[in-house]
Formats: C-alpha cells, structure tokens, sequence
C-alpha cells in the first residue's frame, strides 16, 4: 500500500543510503516534447540535505536533457526515483551425508520510493557548486551539482521488481572524461579540441526538443565555431585553423582524382594491349 509525506520520514533514510542507483525523472512542459528518465550511478554522487533537500553531482553524457527541462521558464519539475533490488541471499546447508539441501532466504522488503519536487542547476564553476561539492569529491566529467527542493515524498510495494546484485562501478565514464579534461588542462588557455569543453559544447548545448542546455556549454559553442545543431561552423577560434585543414584535405583529393584515373587507365590499357 502507498504512502505519502510531506518530508523525508527518518524510517527511509537508511534504505536510500544504501542505494547504488537511481533515476531522474523530467519533461518539458509542451506536451509534444519528449519525458526523459535517466539512470543515475557511482556512490556518493547523491545525498541528502535535510528533510525536503537533496542533491546529486551530474556528470558528463551525450544529453542534457533534464537540465534543459529546470531551465526552461516556469517548468523545473523533477522526480527522483530509488528501487529495492537486493533481498533475497541464500544460505545452502547440506544435512551430513543427508541428500537433502535445505535453502535458507533471507529476504529484506521490496521498497520503491520518489521524491517529487522542484530542481534547480548549478554548474561547474559556480559558487553553489563548490559550496555543496568539495573538490576532492568531484569526479571525472562532473559538470554540474542538481539539488532537489521535495515537495512530496511516496513508498509503494514493488512487488514485481526482480532481485539484481551489485556487482561493481564501471569507471569507463570517470576514465574518458578524466582524458578530456586532462586535454583541456594541457593547454594555455585551458581548451583543448579534445577536451571535455569541446565536448560540452557539441553535446550539451540543447535538448532533443531545442531547449537551451548548459550555459556554459552555450558559451564554449561560440568558441569552438558549433551551430545549434552542434555542426562543426569553423567560425569560432579554431574555425580558421580546422577550415584550412578541411580545405587542404579537399584539394587533395581532388588532385589525386586525375591521379587515381590515369593509374587505372594506364593499367587497362596495358591489359588492352598484352592481348
């Protein structure tokens, strides 16, 4: 049976705590827009604040699409989402020289919980971010801290999801993202044109429905010469440099075009005439 509360009953706090993941929840508010669900992992990347507030550092993806939906004015919805997974452990005792295996479950409760409420973004950089998110705690890719105003909490059964055992993190995010931005803190000026800057400004610029992403992603998309639609424009301050490569690669080929031709005319002709 469902409950609802107003605040975080302490009861909860322990089952949320011992959580490996759990999902955000978030729309944009036409209602031709796509409703998002992400997956969310790494332990300590979410905690608790008090009994209406929590938070989660966000890391780095090819999508940004719940930050685009607590941007866009007069929207900011977002629930977040935690499941019982483990429960059922068995314990297999074998009676002497008895055939018979007697299975012992120790089942903990099937659980799913929500938190309801209002987000609010604050990104990398900025003063809320390194307030709620020391810098020893801060990961590979983190690009951003989301903190969860909770306006209602909800229990319910779940009854149907199976039993899953943590097995371990996979670090491949921590790892591609620690690459990009040591690219980044390589160079001078700090932006490198395989650094996680570049990255932002490519993937995380907009939604899938044209909301505006992260602003600093907005503001990297000038620099590095991306259109809206995250095509490469060769305009910003790497555009002169890339258009000429791609101009040079052009002309290239298009003078080993007769190249090519003469080689393979050459070649038929020689057959042409060994006959």
């Amino acid at each position: 049976m469902g409950k609802f509360y107003d605040e975080i009953p302490e009861s909860i706090i322990p089952f949320i705590e011992e959580q490996e993941m759990f999902w955000v929840g978030s729309a944009p508010l036409s209602g031709n827009g796509h409703v998002n669900i992400s997956p969310k992992g790494y332990r300590g990347t979410f905690k608790l604040l008090g009994k209406n507030r929590c938070m989660y550092q966000d890391l780095s993806g090819s999508g940004n699409e719940t930050v685009s939906h607590l941007y866009e004015k007069g929207n900011g919805r977002l629930t977040i989402m935690f499941t019982a997974f483990k429960g059922m452990e068995a314990t297999v005792f074998t009676a002497g020289f008895c055939p018979l295996t007697f299975v012992l479950l120790g089942s903990g409760p099937p659980n799913i919980v929500r938190f309801w409420g209002k987000g609010h973004v604050h990104e990398r950089g900025s003063v809320e971010y390194c307030n709620l998110i020391p810098h020893s705690e801060q990961l590979p890719g983190s690009r951003a801290v989301v903190v969860l105003d909770i306006e209602r909490v909800g229990t319910s059964c779940g009854y149907s999801i199976p039993y899953y055992e943590f097995v371990g993190e996979r670090l491949q995010l921590q790892n591609h993202f620690e690459k990009l931005e040591l690219a980044d803190a390589a160079e001078e000026d700090g932006m490198s044109r395989r650094g996680i800057k570049k990255y932002w400004a490519e993937k995380n610029a907009w939604s899938i429905d044209g909301l505006p992403g992260f602003k600093s992603a907005e503001a990297f998309k000038g620099i590095f010469g991306f259109g809206k639609d995250g095509a490469l424009k060769y305009g910003g301050v790497f555009g002169d440099a890339m258009g000429s490569a791609r101009r040079a690669t052009r002309l290239n080929v298009e003078s080993a075009i007769p190249v090519a031709a003469g080689f393979i005319a050459g070649i038929l002709v020689c057959s042409l005439w060994n006959r």
